[in-house]
């Protein structure tokens, strides 16, 4: 069995989270997935199915956006490898330092 968090240090982590996550989009532009997006993203999805090298759906709205936008993407280690199947698409990889 397993216990879920509760009390105030519950709640506090939640509000620090909520917080963070008020702050970024403050500044990081919140762009709607709009027909134009959609369009690329089912000309990446065609690309992409042709070459049997499908990336998951989630992250390829991801890269249709940034295409879009003339935007690169930022990733982790695990993420790098089918981002850079897009083509045209700019991908850096985020150092983590441990």
């Amino acid at each position: 069995m397993m216990r879920l968090p509760t009390g105030s240090s519950h709640r506090s982590r939640r509000r620090a989270s909520d917080y963070r996550r008020r702050n970024l989009t403050l500044r990081i532009p919140i762009v709607e997935f709009d027909a134009a997006i959609a369009e690329e993203w089912a000309r990446l999805f065609a690309a992409l199915s042709r070459r049997g090298q499908l990336i998951p759906s989630n992250d390829l709205a991801v890269a249709a956006t940034a295409r879009h936008l003339g935007f690169g993407v930022l990733v982790g280690p695990s993420g790098e490898r089918h981002f850079r199947r897009v083509s045209g698409l700019r991908v850096e990889m985020l150092a983590l330092d441990r």
